[in-house]
C-alpha cells in the first residue's frame, strides 16, 4: 500500500518538476520563425520586410523589434514576467517607437502558454484571445 502512495506522489511531482520552465533559456535574442507541416521550427528565409526579434533581458525588461519595412520598423517596449511552473508568459508593452512618431506610451498586455522552449526554439500559444495565434521563434547565434 505504501509503496502504490509514493509511486503516485513520484509520478504527480515528477510531472510537476519536467513541466516547469528554464527561465535561463528566454535570455536571448530571438528570430521569427515558422512551424512547418511536422510542428518542427524552421527559419523563414529572406522575406521582403525583414523579420521581427524579440529579446528578453535578464533584469525583465523586453524588447519588440519588428521587421524594418523598408527602414520604418515599429519597436515595442516593455517588460514580461514567467511563471514558470505552469509555462505562462506575460508581455507587457508600455511604449512604442517608430521612425514617424517617435516615441509613445502605450499599455498593452499579451500572455502566452510556452509549448516549447529549447536552447533553440521558442513555440509560443496566445491565451485570453478571440482568434489565439501560435508564434514561434528561433534563436541562431552568430
Amino acid at each position: 500500500m505504501g509503496k502504490y502512495f509514493l509511486s503516485i506522489f513520484l509520478l504527480i511531482t515528477g510531472n510537476s518538476i519536467i513541466a516547469q520552465v528554464d527561465i535561463e533559456l528566454l535570455h536571448k535574442r530571438w528570430t521569427q520563425a515558422f512551424l512547418n507541416d511536422s510542428n518542427a521550427v524552421v527559419p523563414i528565409g529572406l522575406t521582403r520586410g525583414g523579420l521581427d526579434h524579440i529579446i528578453f533581458s535578464e533584469d525583465g525588461e523586453l524588447t519588440f523589434e519588428g521587421a524594418p519595412m523598408c527602414g520604418i520598423g515599429l519597436n515595442y517596449y516593455g517588460d514580461w514576467a514567467l511563471n514558470s511552473k505552469d509555462s505562462i508568459l506575460t508581455l507587457r508593452y508600455t511604449s512604442k517607437q517608430d521612425i514617424f512618431s517617435g516615441e509613445s506610451q502605450i499599455d498593452e498586455t499579451e500572455v502566452y502558454k510556452i509549448e516549447k522552449l529549447s536552447p533553440t526554439n521558442l513555440i509560443l500559444s496566445e491565451l485570453n484571445s478571440k482568434d489565439p495565434r501560435r508564434l514561434s521563434w528561433l534563436y541562431e547565434s552568430k
